[in-house]
C-alpha cells in the first residue's frame, strides 16, 4: 500500500465495542478511518435499508509498533535495488 491507498468498507455494526476499537486503534497502524455513510444514499439504497455504514480507510503513514520500525519484506528490499 501507499499513502494514496484508500479502502472502502461497507458493514453493519454488530458489536459496538469492536466498531469503537477500529476507530480508536486504526491510527496505531498508520490508518485514518472516515465515516462516509452519507455517500450510500445515492448509490446503494439497499445499504441504507440494512443500516450499513460506509467507512473510508486511508493509509496515512508507516504503522507504529510500540516505537519499533517494522522489518521490510524481501519484496520491499528488492524493489529498492
Amino acid at each position: 500500500s501507499t499513502k494514496a491507498t484508500s479502502i472502502y468498507l461497507c458493514l453493519q455494526v454488530r458489536c459496538a465495542d469492536s466498531h469503537s476499537l477500529l476507530f480508536s486503534e486504526a491510527h496505531k497502524y498508520g490508518l485514518e478511518v472516515v465515516d462516509v455513510t452519507g455517500e450510500l444514499t445515492s448509490c446503494c439504497p439497499w445499504a441504507v435499508e440494512l443500516e450499513c455504514l460506509l467507512l473510508k480507510i486511508n493509509v496515512k503513514e508507516e504503522p507504529t509498533t510500540h516505537g519499533k520500525k517494522r522489518k521490510k519484506s524481501s519484496k520491499e528490499k528488492k524493489s529498492k535495488k
